[in-house]
């Protein structure tokens, strides 16, 4: 049976995997399909799909975390892939509300119910709906769908997108079009899978994606003629369906940059205690510049784990032993000196000995009354954390 926690649990050796290729990934120009079959073997598609469908969504407070913290670590093994495959996650957001109001009620159940059905059979899903000459501003939307008259929600799509980002290895896109004779653009999805880009059938491949940095997405141009369209089946309510995303889109990219310092990170810190080992050491220069490194990483992993509940959920921490039994500060709301509070793992900062000490799931090493300092030791780093009441 899948589970967030299975998931979890097997996303490290994933990321392992890849992370023994990356001198040849680095160099790739288009996604390999294996790729996605790795993360479908491990059930990540799932984690897009509502419990009460078979899935392990349950809502943004509850799932936006384990997504984000799957990213974070894929991306330590391919940046490329897992941006890509992250677009599954965001786009299906859209049909997670279980129902909407009459008269599209009917409808919408049953569009939801194959859209997620669709999933389970095996179906990526990503999207396509910037233009060119639009700056990515959706409202400027030139592309138009027309009625096809075989269906409520049929429709044939004309006009230039590009920044799909999965294309070739998704079934189905989302966009975003001016349905005839509206001003306003809505959500539309198209079934991508099969289709040769030679513009036969209407799908036209107009520029392959070489970009800089996430070389591998495929997230390629195409122009659209009078190619077929379903409208999402609550019209003109794009504004609250893109709601129940939250603030998961700008999560997870952020996840997948702080995967990315992860990997660097681990990368040079060995060569960099060598460097300090061997005779005659580091440079001032250099010493400097790793020490603002370390900073910088620091600082952005505790931005990523202080993320809003409604944004990434939940933190969970591991409390070292250590730790037990220390005086509490809340986040964001430090307690008086002298003020004493059970841990219950929620908080993350602690107070021992009158100084505050940010759990990072490291190990207290000592306070160092001389220097007012807390030391704590974090993946065999020593950081020195501020004293109670110099900030929170």
């Amino acid at each position: 049976m899948v589970t967030i926690a299975s998931i979890l649990e097997q996303a490290p050796s994933v990321a392992a995997e890849w992370a023994e290729g990356r001198a040849d990934r680095q160099q790739r120009t288009k996604a390999d399909p294996a790729d996605y079959a790795r993360l479908a073997q491990i059930g990540v598609p799932l984690m897009a799909v509502p419990t009460d469908l078979g899935g392990t969504w349950e809502s943004i407070e509850q799932s936006a975390r384990p997504i984000c913290s799957m990213l974070r670590t894929l991306a330590t093994g391919d940046p490329s892939i897992t941006l890509a495959s992250a677009m599954h996650h965001l786009v299906l957001s859209s049909w997670r509300l279980p129902t909407v109001p009459e008269p599209f009620t009917g409808g919408w159940i049953k569009q939801r119910n194959e859209v997620f059905d669709s999933v389970h059979s095996g179906c990526w899903w990503g999207t396509i709906v910037s233009e060119p000459g639009s700056g990515g501003d959706t409202a400027r939307t030139a592309s138009v769908c027309e009625p096809d008259g075989e269906s409520d929600f049929g429709y044939r799509i004309s006009g230039q997108k590009h920044f799909g980002s999965g294309s070739g290895l998704t079934s189905f896109m989302t966009t975003r079009a001016l349905a005839a004779g509206e001003a306003a653009p809505d959500l539309f999805f198209m079934e991508v899978r099969d289709h040769p880009w030679d513009g036969s059938t209407g799908l036209k491949l107009t520029a392959e994606w070489r970009g800089h940095g996430m070389k591998s997405t495929n997230s390629h141009a195409f122009e659209f003629s009078n190619f077929p369209a379903t409208r999402v089946a609550w019209p003109n309510h794009q504004a609250e369906l893109m709601g129940a995303n939250g603030g998961l889109g700008a999560a997870a990219f952020t996840s997948v940059v702080v995967g990315v310092v992860d990997a660097a990170m681990d990368y040079v810190r060995p060569r960099i205690k060598n460097g300090m080992a061997s005779d005659p050491g580091l440079r001032a220069y250099q010493q400097v510049e790793w020490a603002h490194a370390e900073q910088e990483a620091w600082l952005i992993g505790q931005a990523w784990e202080g993320a809003p509940p409604d944004q990434m959920g939940p933190l969970l921490h591991v409390v070292p032993p250590e730790l037990a039994g220390l005086r509490v500060v809340e986040h964001g709301a430090p307690l008086a000196q002298g003020e004493d509070q059970s841990f219950d793992g929620s908080s993350q900062q602690l107070v021992h000995r009158g100084f505050v000490l940010l759990l990072l799931h490291g190990r207290l090493v000592h306070v160092d009354q001389r220097m007012a300092a807390v030391v704590v030791e974090v993946d065999a780093r020593l950081l020195h954390v501020v004293p109670c009441g110099a900030g929170s």
